[in-house]
């Protein structure tokens, strides 16, 4: 029986292992556990005492290692979970690694843990039914059977299972009779048998590798303990030690040596009574020894994925990682899902090329479990065979795990299409969650859908409150499932549903709102349909929080209230004023009548009522709803009906730079500013996502004005160029604050920074091309500009803007924009680091029209330049002349020639073009037909007419003069060449 007390460790080990038991021996590890480090760890040595390593390093307690019959992975006992379990580990190059616990039970406490031969199997003592006593049992690992723990003691107290090496018997230790004795029992717990029983007390049974030979630990002789041998065939029992002290021992795989605790240390001794042995290390509290296998057999371990790992649901593909040993190239191994590999023959499965120790499981779907079984693989002899796991257990190794199931959510209320009753204002949310991998939080969006943003997160039940709701609204509400952070699952789990809200026949309502600090909106109040009612006097009273909200007004006088032209006829009366509730609510009152003649027309728009919002933040945090409601609402005095439905307002928080209303200002942002600021130059308008689309931050879209607030970050001339380079420049984290963030208001550049406006030749001919030129390299730090250039469209076609950047890709480069309309071209451009060299030139380039028939002045005018803040008046005026193409025959080049000369000319418009050449007797020499040419110049050597001097017949001209004609559509033009020798 384990004894409790504390107690020094040493190693002892022969110093000189001769011949074969040193060559088979120098590669095997002995375990043992000690508190050398202040807790109770299972620690490996060398038989000669190097590399003492601390496997478990765990601050609880760690006993019992066993090492399983390959070498490849260690049993122990731990109590790191509160009570005792087994846990199993792979020994990956002297590390403990992949550890499991396999028992894993709560109150049960399991120890003693050894393995069974084919190491399918462990054995251990447990008190779970005899507690506080134990018993043996039994149980399968990876899968194997038994499954479920099998008892095989049914007595007082049992202890220190080991299994026989031929897997016949279990010998255990146990006081059923008062003392301890020395058992065995088949695997199934028959046949049991007391082996020279005695008063004094014996324990910790092991079994020798070969034979029927046990060691084991008694007090018959010594009150200390000393290591005895018993024959369990022949029953003769052999003293070991006479030292005293000596009570758990192991045998070394060769059967040659005993190690055993001894008066605090562990030795070990050739198997021979009374063999000397020698200290090598010194400890505190240790014991438990235990000596790993021989290596020499081709061994594979399956390091990932671990035994019983759960793999996230998603998972679609996992890691096969194996260790191997004594199994050289070029063996190699295989591996399959879910079909064991035979014991000997052809191999089958996935091949892994030798020194290869990693491959990838795919295919793999959620709520599945499996197993992947490998096996090493022999092709010495040509062929892919198996290595024969009859004689090689260790050469198959095989592991379980799962992927988790998909979870899921499904929403019970509202159902699909639900008409909820009208004056609903609210309506609750009911959800059924499914195999919820984390915490079992998740959220809630209102018409927003599952993407970026914050959600309502419930972390208590399956219930919510779903708000505002308003009558004749149409809804979807999103459900995400999240985890432990608020965040969506991934890959996403989500559940929509949409249902309405129905409307009351005489509703009254107060639209919901939404609006920025500093800001006006306009809050509509909409009226049923009254066309035949004969409404000619209405009476409404709205309250609202006056440090919130006030209605606009103009010299004192309240104007907040306009008639809805669709529904008020023009010749309406209208009368307004502001009366004091209490000190944080006013009652906006209105009246308005007509003669009998007029009276309303519905449905429609009521009244726009005007409120400017609190320029100061109030004692409410951004985002907070307040109520707008109906106090009154009289129709006929009465006579007609009217329900008021009340509305809210929200008090926005700008989320300033973000159009696209994703939650947080970056690139794409930026694109949109940018793109908004070079329309803009041309007179058009670009619609920001978040006037369309209600943003995450918001429950509706916005109104131009706060979209614009949200696009203008730098608080100075409206949106520009230098709003997208400040966007820039925050989602990189060069800036943590845009100024519109910021109590200081911005300040603008000096005026005066340095460029150039130029410009190219000042005649072109049709089709030609000229360019205006930007160049601010000069400006040292340059973040943005805009440029917008106009010209007149029948003369000039824009065909490129561009910079003239040299940089190389995957460098900061600046965004750039550009945008033409008629008769005007806009270039904007942003960065969100200084600009310079090539990024700072700007080139516009035009083309001239085809359709000049005469001489033609223009101009290109720079209307508008903005570079970083600053607003340039440049006076730019680009002054221009287009030349249009005439008929002419020019002078041949080179004149006198010999042999060969060019002749140019130009075409004012296209025609099939012949050049004829005569001598001065009028006799043809030669013709060049050229075929059918545009309008241009053919001047150059690559277009003129070339004559190679020679006549039709292919010789030499002589010397003279010769006349060369030009011949285009109708038109006719001689010149005189000289031919010389």
């Amino acid at each position: 029986m384990r004894r409790t007390a504390p107690f020094a460790l040493a190693l002892i080990v022969a110093l000189s292992l001769a011949g074969s038991a040193r060559s088979q021996l120098e590669n095997t590890k002995i375990a043992f556990s000690s508190a050398d480090g202040g807790d109770q760890e299972i620690y490996l040595v060398n038989p000669d005492g190097t590399e003492l390593t601390n496997l478990t390093n765990d601050p609880d307690t760690d006993l019992y290692p066993s090492w399983s019959p390959d070498g490849t992975r260690l049993a122990f006992a731990s109590d790191r979970d509160g009570d005792w379990d087994i846990y199993i580990g792979d020994i990956v190059d002297a590390a403990l690694v992949n550890v499991v616990n396999v028992t894993d039970t709560t109150v049960v406490n399991e120890q003693d843990p050894d393995w069974s031969p084919d190491g399918t199997q462990l054995v251990y003592r447990s008190d779970e039914v005899a507690a506080p006593s134990y018993d043996i049992y039994r149980m399968g690992l990876d899968g194997a059977e038994p499954v479920t723990p099998v008892r095989l003691t049914f007595e007082a107290h049992d202890y220190e299972p080991a299994w026989k090496p031929d897997g016949t018997l279990i010998a255990f230790g146990s006081s059923r009779t008062g003392d301890g004795d020395i058992y065995t029992m088949d695997v199934d717990g028959g046949s049991l048998t007391a082996h020279a029983p005695s008063s004094a007390g014996d324990e910790k049974p092991a079994w020798a590798p070969m034979g029927s030979l046990l060691s084991f630990g008694s007090k018959r002789v010594s009150a200390s303990g000393d290591i005895f041998t018993i024959d369990t065939v022949g029953g003769t029992i052999e003293q070991m030690t006479f030292g005293g002290g000596s009570l758990r021992s192991a045998w070394s795989p060769d059967g040659a040596k005993i190690t055993f605790e001894k008066t605090g240390d562990v030795v070990y001794m050739d198997a021979v009574a009374a063999a000397a042995a020698t200290v090598v290390a010194t400890g505190a509290s240790a014991g438990d020894p235990a000596w790993s296998p021989l290596t020499t057999d081709p061994t594979i371990s399956i390091t990932a994925p671990s035994s019983a790992d759960v793999l996230p649901y998603g998972t679609t593909e996992t890691d096969l990682a194996v260790t191997l040993q004594n199994h050289d190239a070029p063996g190699h191994w295989h591996w399959q899902l879910d079909t064991p590999f035979a014991y000997t023959g052809a191999a089958t499965g996935n091949e892994v090329p030798a020194g290869t120790l990693a491959d990838t499981i795919p295919n793999l779907m959620d709520g599945q479990t499996y197993t992947v079984y490998a096996a090493l693989v022999d092709d010495a002899t040509g062929g892919d065979l198996l290595v024969d796991a009859t004689t090689y257990v260790a050469s198959r190794a095989s592991v379980t795990f799962s992927v988790a199931p998909t979870p899921m959510v499904t929403i019970d209320a509202p159902t699909p299409g639900q008409a909820l009753e009208a004056g609903t204002a609210e309506a609750e949310l009911s959800v059924t969650i499914t195999d919820h991998p984390s915490s079992g939080y998740w959220g809630w969006q209102l018409d927003s859908g599952s993407g970026p943003g914050t959600v309502n997160p419930v972390y208590v039940g399956t219930t919510a409150t779903v708000s505002p709701l308003v009558d004749d609204g149409a809804y979807t509400v999103t459900v995400t499932l999240l985890d432990d952070a608020d965040a969506p699952l991934s890959p996403a789990v989500t559940a929509p549903v949409s249902f309405t809200v129905g409307t009351l026949a005489d509703a009254v309502t107060v639209v919901n709102a939404q609006g920025a600090l500093a800001s006006t909106v306009s809050i509509p109040i909409e009226m049923y349909d009254v066309a035949t009612l004969d409404v000619v006097g209405v009476a409404i009273s709205l309250t609202y929080r006056s440090d919130i909200l006030t209605p606009t007004s103009n010299a004192g006088v309240t104007t907040a209230v306009t008639p809805g032209a669709t529904v008020v006829p023009a010749d309406w009366s209208l009368e307004q004023n502001v009366e004091t509730i209490d000190a944080t609510t006013d009652q906006l009152n209105f009246s308005m009548a007509s003669s009998f003649s007029f009276p309303l027309i519905g449905p429609g728009t009521l009244v726009n009522i005007a409120f400017d919002v609190t320029a100061t933040a109030p004692g409410d945090p951004l985002g907070t709803t307040y109520p707008l409601q109906l106090a009154n609402v009289q129709l006929n005095e009465g006579a007609v009906s009217a329900t008021p439905v009340h509305g809210s307002f929200i008090l926005l928080e700008l989320v300033y730079g973000d159009v696209t209303g994703n939650g947080a200002a970056g690139a794409y942002d930026a694109a949109w500013v940018l793109e908004h600021v070079a329309n803009a130059l041309l007179a058009t308008d670009v619609t920001f996502p978040i006037e369309e689309t209600a943003p995450v931050w918001a429950s509706l879209p916005l109104p131009e004005v706060d979209a614009d607030k949200v696009a203008d970050v730098d608080v100075l001339d409206g949106i520009a160029a230098p709003d997208a380079s400040l966007i820039l420049q925050k989602e990189v984290g060069l800036i943590d604050l845009f100024p519109a963030e910021t109590p200081a208001a911005p300040i603008a550049d000096a005026v005066g920074l340095p460029y150039r406006l130029v410009a190219g030749a000042k005649s072109v001919r049709p089709a030609e091309r000229l360019t205006v030129a930007l160049d601010a390299t000069a400006i040292s730090e340059l973040y943005a500009g805009e440029l917008r250039l106009e010209f007149d469209a029948s003369l000039l076609t824009p065909v490129e803007a561009s910079r003239r950047s040299s940089r190389s890709r995957g460098t900061p480069s600046p965004l750039f924009v550009q945008r033409q309309g008629e008769g005007r071209v806009a270039v904007a451009f942003a960065s969100g680091r200084p600009m310079g060299g090539s990024d700072a030139r700007v080139d516009v380039t035009f083309e001239a029209s085809r359709a000049i028939s005469e001489p033609t002045e223009s101009a290109i005018r720079a209307t508008h330049l903005r570079l970083n803040r600053s607003l340039i008046d440049t006076g730019f005026v680009y002054q221009f002349r287009i030349e249009p193409y005439r008929n002419r025959l020019m002078a041949n080049y080179p004149n006198p020639f010999n042999p060969e000369t060019w002749i140019p000319f130009e075409l004012a418009e296209a025609a099939d073009v012949t050049i004829r050449i005569y001598d001065l007797a009028g006799s043809r020499v030669r013709t060049l037909e050229l075929g059918a040419l545009p309008t241009g110049e053919y001047v150059g050597r690559e277009r003129a007419a070339y004559w190679d001097g020679q006549n039709a017949q292919g010789e030499r001209a002589a010397s003279g003069v010769y006349v060369y004609e030009l011949s285009a559509g109708g038109y006719r033009s001689f010149r005189r060449m000289v031919v010389m020798k």
